[in-house]
């Protein structure tokens, strides 16, 4: 009984404060961030309390001195919308597009363009541990050692006029935006993706028997072998699960089924590096990790041994 009555006063205390606007000078919130505590104004009034809280949850703040609050982050000018960005990279440095907060350990694409972001003062800092204070969203996710021409991704940040310039100079040379675009309030780069294009050269060598890699760099596919490899890229066109070309996934696990829109050999074969090429190129809604480099496998392991 003692506790419910305690309970009833106490509530009672909050209304009384509620009803004033009034609160009280020692209260100190605790930043989610990096745990300084802030200091509430004396006198404060019930809107200006409320306003410091949901301040608090995205932007740091420290004392500053006279019991006025200083903010440690200042962004550059400019609205702050929802912005759909193009980011170009070579992969081959990267573990991959993604990063997973609070890994520091690996470096990914992503984790140099929020530093970027960051440093151009286009975003809080808070939002490297925590994607969900800036609703960022990419469309496609590439694996280790995989570049990207064009990946989208959406999130909230303030948009100068010179977005580009100024994240592009906090960016390694391997990693650029190269445009971006004002976006409705709820887009997702994710869902409103249609499709992914994903192209995988690879030397014609591979397509081979054991013989002709005796002398690979002068090896030259035939029209043959080549409509083979047409033939059978084919086959993967249309939707069937593909849990044994990924891993984590089993048998008849419907998270597994994709949908393939087209896989084709892209122009003709050429030189580089007195090497013959060819370009792969599928086209799908969706991939999962490790799926077109073990599509590809399958088709070289078909192709070297059928021909």
């Amino acid at each position: 009984m003692a506790e419910v009555g305690e309970n009833v006063k106490q509530e009672s205390q909050q209304e009384i404060k509620e009803e004033t606007g009034a609160v009280e000078e020692d209260i100190k919130i605790e930043n989610d961030r990096n745990g300084i505590p802030i200091p509430i104004p004396r006198n404060s009034s019930k809107k200006d309390y409320k306003n410091l809280v949901k301040q608090k949850k995205s932007r740091a703040w420290t004392d500053g001195g006279d019991g006025s609050l200083k903010d440690k982050e200042t962004l550059v000018g400019g609205p702050k919308k929802k912005v759909a960005i193009l980011i170009s990279y070579c992969g081959k440095n990267y573990h991959g597009l993604q990063h997973n907060p609070g890994d520091d350990k690996v470096d990914t694409i992503e984790k140099r363009v929020f530093q970027a972001l960051v440093a151009a003062k286009v975003v809080y800092s808070n939002v490297i541990n925590d994607r969900k204070k800036c609703a960022y969203q990419s469309c496609s996710r590439t694996d280790k050692g995989v570049s990207a021409i064009g990946n989208v991704a959406s999130l909230k940040c303030k948009i100068p006029k010179n977005l580009c310039e100024l994240v592009n100079a906090h960016l390694p040379d391997d990693i650029r935006l190269t445009s971006f675009e004002q976006v409705t309030k709820g887009f997702c780069a994710k869902k409103r993706c249609t499709h992914r294009t994903y192209s995988y050269y690879c030397p014609t060598i591979c397509f081979g028997s054991k013989e002709d890699w005796d002398r690979p760099s002068s090896f030259r596919i035939s029209a043959e072998k080549l409509e083979g490899v047409r033939e059978l890229l084919k086959k993967y066109i249309g939707t069937r699960s593909y849990h044994n070309f990924t891993s984590g996934k089993r048998q008849g696990d419907e998270s597994a089924k994709r949908h393939i829109l087209d896989f084709r050999i892209q122009g003709d074969p050429f030189i580089c590096n007195e090497w013959e090429y060819v370009e792969l190129r599928v086209v799908g809604q969706s991939f999962m990790i490790h799926q077109i480099r073990k599509m590809v496998g399958l088709i070289i392991a078909r192709a070297g041994n059928h021909w």
